[in-house]
């Protein structure tokens, strides 16, 4: 690759050389675009065509460098999805299972509130049947629940002095 990069400039520079010396003694030409005219000797109307081949070929340089980096942000894009769909149809199965966990415990914290609601209802009318058993039950259930959360301050903090 670096030879025949080598041997294009090579033969760009003979061609350039050439084209200097060969056109040295020519007349302008008159090129009309409409509103515009311009007179252009040989060489300048070459150098023109050359700048003009030169864009074009950094432009398209550039439109194929957009071309690979969109194409690798959307295979990126795809990859990403196909994971988190795939995670996706993961989790519904563990949610399930969860889901039935959760049941089971949401059951078993009702059926221990619904005591602990019988306990203090059997005291507030003082017909406590179990003795001090019943006592230290409820007692019991209450260790296991959390503690109360503080109410929230909700008052706006005071406004600052410029002092």
């Amino acid at each position: 690759m670096f030879v025949v990069g080598a041997i294009l400039i090579v033969l760009a520079i003979i061609v350039v050389i050439y084209v200097t010396f060969a056109t040295r003694n020519l007349d302008p030409l008159s090129i009309d675009w409409g509103p515009f005219t311009a007179a252009l000797t040989p060489l300048q109307l070459f150098f023109l065509g050359a700048a003009a081949i030169l864009v074009l070929a950094i432009g398209a340089v550039m439109f194929s460098i957009g071309l690979r980096t969109q194409g690798s942000k959307r295979a990126e894009v795809k990859r990403l999805r196909k994971e988190v769909e795939k995670s996706q149809a993961d989790q519904p199965a563990q949610q399930d299972a969860g889901s039935s966990r959760d049941s089971r415990r949401d059951s078993s914290n009702t059926e221990k509130s619904s005591k602990a609601s019988a306990d203090a209802a059997d005291r507030d009318t003082g017909s406590n049947s179990s003795g001090s058993s019943s006592a230290s039950g409820s007692q019991k259930q209450t260790s296991k629940l959390p503690p109360p959360l503080p109410p929230r301050d909700s008052t706006p903090p005071p406004p600052r002095s410029g002092v």
